[in-house]
């Protein structure tokens, strides 16, 4: 049952309706409503997402997802796939530079060359907003983020620019988040943006939506189990009018009723359905429980005839509401442990990175702990490589936490410590270092690397005879063997940061063979890295010089798609061009600003 009409909400849907119109005039802004799940939050988001279709408004969601909270910018993503449609990228030379941080979202926009400047928030957010502005022709958009308290650090990031700088634009967001559920950062952001908070019905509001509902004044009989069950949530007020006192307790309760009353197969779609998340594909799910497609069509048939399912896009179905599919979850632990294996077989089998996550924590669920390091470890690969650092983090951990054995667990910490090395923090990164040590006490290879971590890890906390330590006790290579280019880079920095005019040359010394090894070794990156050091020492000697190195290096993140060191090139030879001005040395920069 569903009732016609959204009732004791009219302030509210003004306040939202008053947002819509903003959006129209070109003075968009944020809102979020929030409240505790079933208090109608989505009911009167779509309400209102009506209202602005028929008003001209653009409308596009993405929601979070209880089932994948650390995929980087899910919401945002859904979104822009739904804005872009079949509309192909802007080829306008004013949204030029904002179109690579946001073909990362759309397929079809994708060419191959795209280099992302920055994966600051900012650019990315400032990225959504011109796009989407430009895609909705500047008459107006209403921009729906649903369930924020399963958001992903990166998301949030960004929302939180959005917040900031939708009020200039046509842009009006409303974001939905249960209360007091969600990260710090969400809360913070909900504090200090316009905020719409949904409280329980009152006694008189559910008779009113009763009456909505049944088009007749409920019994007495029926008005006391709303009073004692419903707790002024409209979701369940809903389910109580439809099944009477089969519901007369919370609504955990009434999903275990429609869930044990179902047969054992359909049972079991339902459970497989929870476990793949809120929208899931039917031949997902013949291959999970192990059934042809007929069987998964009749088991869905009856989960819909239980309203347990609702019908999804074509081929897919979903649940009613967030709060049924957490329900069965909690009340399904033997028939999820028959399945969770299979389902993590499925997820992984696709190979995407997004559902990495999901699939970690059903094999963690299937007891296989190993697959689900592995899991975890690919996640957080994908994070670090979209540019998702705190994601990554996270992701690093769980796989350190996941793995089973002492000769996994070596190796989820290896790639934590070369994450943490490179991001942060640096004090973790050297506490996980040093206890790394004893573990690899008895392998030169193993250990070579952690000492090397440790030495950048010290040189970016600006301890430099930490460094030295470090790279002093490296084990010996292979007989004969030069130093690596890591190594060479290291000493090159260590030298550079210790400073003076004997120790810079030595710097640029060593960076030039870092250079050397580097490019032999097909390592793009540590070529970049060492020609910014080139570039440092020789800037205070000649900054024709230092022009040189930073345009060679921009030349390799350009050709090997390194964003990071791209623009950090730029930036340093902003920097040589300013310094050239200013003491008025005769000679023109040459280079050209993208």
């Amino acid at each position: 049952m569903r009732c016609p009409v959204v009732v004791g909400r009219d302030s509210e849907f003004s306040a939202l309706t008053a947002l819509v119109d903003a959006s129209r005039a070109g003075a968009g802004g944020w809102v979020t409503v929030s409240g505790e799940a079933g208090v109608g939050k989505s009911r009167l988001v779509a309400e209102v997402a009506d209202f602005a279709g028929s008003a001209g408004v653009a409308v596009h969601a993405g929601r979070c997802s209880a089932a994948d909270t650390l995929t980087p910018y899910r919401p945002i993503a859904e979104a822009l796939l739904s804005a872009a449609g079949e509309t192909g990228p802007p080829a306008t030379a004013a949204l030029r530079a904002f179109k690579p941080a946001v073909a990362r979202f759309v397929p079809h926009w994708r060419t191959g060359d795209e280099v992302v400047l920055s994966e600051s928030p900012a650019v990315i957010g400032e990225s959504v907003i011109r796009v989407l502005s430009w895609l909705t022709g500047g008459r107006g958009l209403l921009l729906v983020l649903e369930d924020m308290h399963w958001a992903d650090a990166e998301t949030l990031a960004v929302c939180d620019y959005l917040a900031d700088h939708a009020a200039g634009t046509a842009i009006g967001v409303v974001a939905t988040a249960r209360t007091g559920e969600g990260p710090g950062q969400l809360a913070e952001l909900i504090g200090r943006t316009g905020s719409i908070v949904l409280r329980p019905l009152s006694q008189e509001q559910v008779a009113e939506m009763a009456v909505a509902c049944l088009d007749a004044l409920p019994s007495a009989s029926v008005m006391s189990l709303l009073d004692r069950a419903a707790s002024g949530l409209p979701l369940l007020v809903e389910d109580l009018l439809e099944y009477g006192q089969g519901g007369s307790e919370r609504f955990d309760r009434l999903v275990r009723q429609r869930l044990e009353g179902l047969p054992a197969a359909s049972r079991r779609v339902v459970v497989a359905a929870a476990m793949l998340g809120e929208d899931v594909d039917a031949a997902q799910l013949a291959v999970v429980c192990g059934a042809s497609g007929a069987e998964v069509s009749e088991a869905i048939a009856a989960a819909l005839g239980a309203q347990l399912l609702i019908q999804g896009a074509p081929g897919a179905v979903a649940f009613r509401h967030a709060l049924t599919r957490d329900a069965v979850l909690a009340c399904s632990a033997a028939d999820r442990a028959a399945v969770a294996a299979r389902a993590a077989a499925v997820i992984d089998e696709a190979g995407s990175p997004d559902a990495a996550t999901r699939a970690a924590e059903l094999w963690a669920e299937a007891g296989d702990r190993r697959r689900a390091a592995l899991a975890w470890q690919r996640a957080a690969v994908a994070a670090d490589a979209a540019g998702a650092p705190a994601t990554a983090l996270r992701s690093w951990r769980n796989a350190v936490a996941a793995a089973p054995s002492r000769g996994p667990r070596l190796e989820m910490e290896l790639g934590l410590l070369a994450h943490l090395s490179a991001s942060g923090p640096l004090d973790e990164a050297i506490d996980l270092g040093g206890r790394l040590l004893d573990d690899v006490a008895h392998r030169p290879d193993l250990e070579r690397e952690v000492r090397k971590q440790l030495a950048r890890s010290c040189l970016a906390a600006g301890r430099p005879d930490e460094a030295a330590d470090q790279l002093a006790q490296l084990p010996a290579g292979s007989a004969g063997a030069a130093p690596g280019a890591d190594q060479l880079v290291l000493a090159a920095r260590l030298a550079l940061q210790r400073g003076g005019g004997e120790r810079r040359l030595e710097a640029e010394h060593l960076a030039h063979q870092a250079v050397a090894e580097a490019g032999q070794a097909d390592q793009p990156e540590l070529v970049c890295e060492a020609l910014d050091i080139v570039a440092r020492c020789a800037r205070s000697r000649r900054l024709e010089d230092a022009s040189a190195a930073l345009r060679r290096a921009l030349a390799v993140a350009d050709s090997r798609g390194l964003a990071g060191w791209r623009l950090r090139a730029l930036n340093e030879l902003g920097t040589v061009e300013m310094l050239a001005a200013a003491d008025g040395t005769a000679w023109s920069a040459p280079w050209t600003r993208p």
